[in-house]
């Protein structure tokens, strides 16, 4: 298959080319297996003939279909294992060095943009194999689906600084290696079933961590507006998604070091994390009489640290909430350094640790959100067909999403995102518009 996408570049187009093979195997429903083979080439490659390859496998094995299975309680039990790789392709401009418009005295013309392209360019490989296995029992009463998985990615695509004097300030380039493990657990329940009321009830877990494995060129930051503020840092060895700041260093015992003059040495560290904890979601569905449903659903995000500046504005004008407030506590280390104490108000106590330590605006972003809620009413068949003889249904309701937030956090939304949707530095404020919730009414007719 040949797919073909405009560009603002002098060659117009560019386009990339696939082709996949796929073989399925399946023994009575007991063993079943699968075998793929995707090939892509493109232009946006440095090699823009070489085609990248890319298998899959997996297997399950549906134990209930043995012939010695004769468990009658459990309906279904499957395992279940599976590998796959895939590509990524740069960006048009990772390859390519384009030309931007210019105004060369009140003359159209073009100069040749910051951004050097890398001519060897290749894809972002990922690979990911998983396992796990699915159970049901009571005739659907409950079932659950329970997976592992490790991901790696390998020749990840990076952009780096050019030295001054190449002309060029950035360039994309493959290096590193990433790797994420996780766990994901999904448990559904059928708590009652008849034909007055029907409850379904959905709750989900997921966990994952990320590792820099492999980065063969210096830390560097991505996210942020330096250390004194708070990135996120990709270091080898560490998180993807580790928030780096200033913050006073200490000795063994916790004490705060100081130079010859007795100044307190800062020192660059790890001071939080955007990747949470884990993740849970709690959702209901009810069905009354066959024509009142009511759902729900809870969102919970454990730990995830953001990286307020919002609050840092606010202090700097005096009109923090609790400005005047002396609630606010940090270790002694950072009081020492910043010269406060416990009777120092809040607002006073976070600038005075401006350019001292970066951990007052590093915060816990969990938070314990009613993400989806509504109300609706089908109208029985019985008084439609009064109605009309052309209407088949009428149904109407009320939903809201993002109606209540439980949250340590101290601004308006701990989702926040200030870069719009990253791959890292997602968890960033300054200053956003402030988040709303959304509330919709609904009225549905079926001809």
């Amino acid at each position: 298959m040949r797919t073909g996408t405009f560009s603002p570049h002098p060659n117009l187009c560019t386009f990339s080319a696939e082709w996949f093979s796929q073989e399925e195997i399946n023994w009575s429903d007991i063993y079943v297996a699968t075998l793929g083979l995707r090939g892509d080439k493109s232009d946006r490659n440095g090699n823009v003939s070489k085609i990248y390859m890319y298998p899959k496998a997996s297997f399950a094995w549906n134990m209930t279909n043995e012939d010695f299975w004769d468990n009658d309680a459990i309906d279904n039990l499957k395992f279940r294992v599976a590998y796959g790789q895939t590509g990524n392709l740069a960006t048009f401009g990772a390859k390519f060095t384009s030309l931007a418009p210019s105004n060369i005295g009140g003359l159209g013309g073009t100069l040749v943009t910051n951004v050097r392209g890398l001519e060897n360019i290749k894809p972002e490989r990922q690979q990911e194999i998983e396992g796990g296995f699915d159970i049901s029992v009571a005739d659907g009463l409950a079932s659950l689906e329970f997976t592992v998985y490790q991901k790696k990615i390998q020749d990840m695509l990076l952009q780096r600084e050019l030295e001054p004097s190449t002309g060029f300030s950035f360039e994309s380039f493959n290096s590193g290696e990433m790797r994420n493990r996780g766990v994901e657990v999904s448990l559904n329940l059928q708590p009652v079933s008849n034909p007055d009321f029907i409850w379904n009830s959905n709750i989900n877990f997921w966990k994952n961590t990320s590792k820099v494995t492999d980065l063969p060129v210096p830390a560097f930051d991505v996210g942020g507006f330096g250390t004194s503020l708070g990135v996120y840092r990709i270091e080898e060895g560490k998180s993807a998604t580790q928030i780096v700041g200033i913050d006073p260093q200490v000795d063994d015992n916790g004490n705060l070091v100081t130079d010859g003059s007795g100044n307190p040495v800062i020192v660059n560290k790890k001071l939080g994390d955007g990747e949470p904890d884990f993740q849970m979601s709690f959702g209901n569905d009810f069905q009354l009489f066959k024509n009142l449903d009511f759902s729900f659903l809870f969102h919970w995000k454990k730990g995830g640290d953001v990286i307020n500046l919002t609050e840092l504005l606010f202090d700097l004008n005096g009109t923090t909430p609790d400005y005047d407030d002396t609630d606010l506590t940090f270790t002694d280390f950072r009081n020492e350094a910043a010269d406060i104490t416990d009777d120092t108000p809040n607002g006073v106590k976070r600038t005075s640790l401006l350019g001292v330590s970066t951990d007052q605006f590093i915060q816990d972003g969990s938070y314990l959100r009613l993400r989806e809620i509504g109300l609706y009413y089908s109208i029985p068949e019985s008084i439609i067909s009064k109605i009309s003889e052309g209407i088949r249904g009428i149904r109407f309701g009320a939903s809201a999403t993002n109606l209540i937030t439980i949250s340590p956090y101290r601004s308006y939304d701990p989702e926040v995102s200030n870069f719009g949707n990253q791959p890292i530095a997602q968890g960033i404020e300054v200053a956003p518009y402030p988040s709303s919730k959304q509330y919709y009414f609904h009225l549905k007719f079926d001809f």
